[in-house]
């Protein structure tokens, strides 16, 4: 885990992986409300996300090896052609960008997403065939809930209803989630976002509580880029956001260079920032000022952005 920063090595049982794989071919087979789903047998995984991360992992490769299915390593730019039965696994921008695309998909296609919110927009596009335009929409799309220190922990498949809990796991006392392990006993896990509870099995996501955002499927913590920018000999300060009129959503920074703001010096940081930053941290736009932007109560304050972002 560590998306940007110092990597953390975090242990997870086998056994409990494996049945996280069974509790996940459970909810494959129920709807939301418990019973039975009505759609297409899964025949065949599709698969988006990297199997070094555990929701890959998990997705696509322990969840085939339960389901005795076939296995696809596609690729967003070459997408095989779907068939009934096909469950692609991806991540909410891969979702995004083929909400938009013009390609026919056959009926009882089911899709995952995980790794971060999903929009309701983008959710009801590719299950709504009004909204979507397609020749079919999508028979089910399951959004999962969880992190790389607990894995998965609760789905829904309706973008207005709150979380359900995957089999085995229990809320706590605490609001934390109990999961009960193959010897009997039981693992805390602390939910890291904060949420609102509906029932024993069922939760609303509030908001994230780490400072981190989501950008090209990778969690990256603003705080850490800006401190990486303060690095840079000429910067003396620097603040980083989201910027979320960005398409897709990226990184933007304000930045307060130690010198005059010389277009030379501007473009040796920008340049630094290129190549030291990870790509899933590059920045679609860097502002520059004599201090960092704050509001009349002398809180940091958002920023506008100047002229083109970078893609």
């Amino acid at each position: 885990s560590g998306s940007t920063g110092v990597r953390k090595h975090i242990r997870h049982r086998e056994d409990v992986l494996a049945s996280e794989a069974y509790a996940w071919a459970e909810v494959l087979n129920m709807s939301a409300s418990g019973t039975t789903a009505t759609t297409t047998t899964i025949s065949r995984v599709v698969l988006l996300a990297p199997t070094h991360h555990i929701y890959g992992f998990i997705w696509g490769v322990l969840l085939p090896l339960v389901l005795g299915v076939e296995v696809v390593d596609a690729d967003i730019s070459a997408l095989p052609d779907l068939r009934s039965g096909d469950l692609v696994i991806a991540v909410p921008d891969q979702w995004a960008y083929l909400a938009d695309s013009s390609k026919a998909w056959p009926a009882g296609v089911q899709g995952i997403s995980s790794t971060a919110p999903l929009s309701a927009a983008v959710h009801r596009k590719l299950i709504d065939e009004q909204a979507g335009g397609k020749a079919a929409p999508l028979a089910r799309l399951l959004q999962i809930y969880g992190s790389s220190e607990t894995a998965g922990l609760a789905w829904r498949d309706d973008p207005s209803a709150p979380y359900t809990l995957a089999p085995g796991r229990t809320r706590g006392a605490q609001g934390e989630i109990s999961l009960l392990l193959p010897s009997g006993k039981q693992a805390v896990m602390p939910v890291q976002d904060e949420v609102k509870w509906t029932g024993d099995h069922q939760f609303e996501l509030l908001r994230r509580t780490d400072n981190s955002v989501q950008v090209g499927g990778h969690n990256v913590s603003p705080d850490w880029v800006a401190q990486q920018l303060q690095m840079h000999p000429r910067v003396q300060h620097a603040a980083v956001r989201l910027d979320t009129l960005a398409t897709p959503p990226k990184l933007k920074a304000f930045v307060v260079l130690r010198s005059p703001q010389a277009a030379a010096h501007q473009r040796e940081v920008e340049a630094w920032a290129l190549d030291a930053l990870p790509w899933y941290a590059a920045l679609s736009s860097v502002t520059y000022g004599s201090a960092l932007p704050q509001n009349a109560m002398g809180k940091p304050s958002d920023w506008p952005v100047a002229g083109p972002r970078t893609r």
